[in-house]
């Protein structure tokens, strides 16, 4: 009778593995995946990109289905489908914070830092990547980096990282994930104001910059020294040689105001600095302009 027992378990386990494997199969032709070896285990990962890369259906559709490849492959674990999927939004373009919110809110505390600080260290590499592989602005000290993107694709290739990690970073501030998890340059700092300085630099100034320039003082002043010698007026360097000037009774421009903010350094500095590279560059008109509102701003006149 024991044997008989053991027999009939055997073969329950064998029948509910044969009906998952079923479930498994029936579940993948909805992705276009017809043929798969499930003995195959370098196949796991490449169906779970498969399944989260699918571009209409919701993320907790994809999530619960790649979650059967998870139990199908025991060397898969869930943390690789959140930031797999979390991943492939950031590539689209379209990772906002109700997805993340969506996604890691779902997690327990600890798993949910894991998957934000891991994505935020990707997309920060990923923008970095594309910054080298761009003619670096000349005259700016290492190691801080500045390029100039060129074309509207370049630009809108650049701000989709940009974008996905500013969302991630919200919702990491917002959930009181602590900054040096996500690459933060002090323990309390929020830090999703340093991807929003990235975005600005390069939606109003075509300028791409890396996490690790906008880390340190040093760096954003380099930033902005870099404006100045970054040829042609019309791309970057305008914000200091030709756009929104006005007279030094107005006052700062609304931009270079947002600039300073956004590098987190006093407007006065700031103009100082733009002045002394027009200074460098011979522009005697716009060193005594910037100079002019550099006074004006120093003393708190309007």
């Amino acid at each position: 009778m024991l044997a008989a027992a053991a027999g009939n378990a055997d073969s329950v386990a064998e029948l509910t593995e044969q009906y998952r494997l079923m479930q498994l199969k029936r579940m993948l032709l909805r992705y276009g995946i017809r043929v798969v070896n499930i003995s195959d285990m370098s196949m796991a990962k490449r169906l779970v990109r498969a399944i989260v890369g699918h571009p209409t259906q919701p993320s907790a559709a994809v999530i619960q289905d790649a979650m059967q490849v998870v139990s199908a492959y025991h060397h898969l674990t869930p943390h690789d489908v959140y930031t797999a999927r979390l991943r492939q939004l950031a590539q689209w373009g379209r990772l906002t914070v109700s997805d993340v919110a969506e996604i890691a809110g779902a997690l327990p505390p600890a798993e949910a830092t894991a998957v934000v600080a891991e994505l935020l260290a990707y997309l920060a590499d990923v923008v970095e990547d594309h910054v080298v592989a761009l003619p670096s602005v000349a005259d700016v000290p290492e190691p801080a980096r500045l390029a100039v993107l060129e074309s509207e694709a370049a630009v809108a290739e650049v701000l989709k990282p940009i974008q996905a990690a500013l969302a991630l970073a919200t919702y990491a501030d917002e959930h009181k994930i602590p900054a040096a998890l996500q690459g933060g340059a002090a323990p309390d700092e929020a830090v999703a104001w340093r991807w929003s300085a990235m975005q600005m630099l390069v939606a109003e100034f075509n300028v791409a910059t890396t996490w690790a320039t906008l880390r340190s003082a040093p760096g954003r002043r380099a930033v902005v020294t870099a404006f100045a010698m970054t040829p042609g007026a019309d791309r970057a360097g305008r914000v200091a040689v030709d756009a929104d000037r006005k007279p030094a009774s107005a006052g700062a421009s609304v931009r270079l105001q947002r600039l300073a903010k956004m590098l987190l350094i006093p407007q006065p500095e700031l103009l100082a600095l733009l002045a002394k590279s027009e200074a460098q560059l011979g522009r005697v008109r716009g060193t005594l302009e910037r100079c002019q509102v550099h006074a004006t701003a120093a003393s708190g006149v309007t």
